[in-house]
């Protein structure tokens, strides 16, 4: 029984990162083959704060609608196969799969923005790191934020919890 239990929850956990993932190999996929390419408007439409732009060009509608739309499908799937009994589901995806799809999207690209603008404020050039000793942690925060920001969004607004 315990070991039943301890994979149903490791399962449970795997399939919380499922959205995300996906949805990154999926933008992965359209950026390689160029597909949508005229959603490539950047979403800071050349503001500029401070003389610098707010994010930059990497950060566009196509990467935005792809992990919309994919994270909503990949929450929609969960949802199907919790409601057919597989137990491995984590019970946040019995909540409609357009609101956890949109809360997945949506606190993962904030912590995306985030981090692109402070790096912009920063005069650090898209795709690259500083070269102060933060580096370790702007690499760091460059490979997490929007799935800290994820994490804590769900925990703020969901049944999931920490720990």
């Amino acid at each position: 029984m315990f070991i039943f239990t301890t994979i149903t929850l490791m399962l449970q956990i795997l399939t919380l990162t499922l959205p995300i993932l996906i949805s990154g190999f999926a933008l992965i996929f359209i950026l390689k083959k160029n597909y949508l390419k005229f959603l490539d408007v950047p979403l800071d439409h050349n503001l500029k704060i401070n003389r610098v732009r707010l994010f930059g060009d990497n950060k566009t509608y196509r990467g935005f609608l792809v992990f919309l739309v994919v994270s909503i499908s990949v929450c929609a799937l969960l949802r199907m196969l919790s409601q057919n009994g597989f137990s491995g589901i984590h019970p946040i995806f019995t909540n409609s799969p357009i609101l956890i799809g949109v809360i997945y999207s949506l606190a993962y690209t904030s912590g995306e923005l985030i981090n692109s603008a402070v790096k912009r404020q920063a005069h650090i050039s898209p795709g690259k790191t500083t070269r102060s000793s933060f580096r370790r942690l702007q690499r760091f925060l460059d490979l997490s934020d929007g799935i800290v920001m994820v994490a804590f969004v769900l925990t703020l607004f969901t049944l999931v919890t920490p720990g």
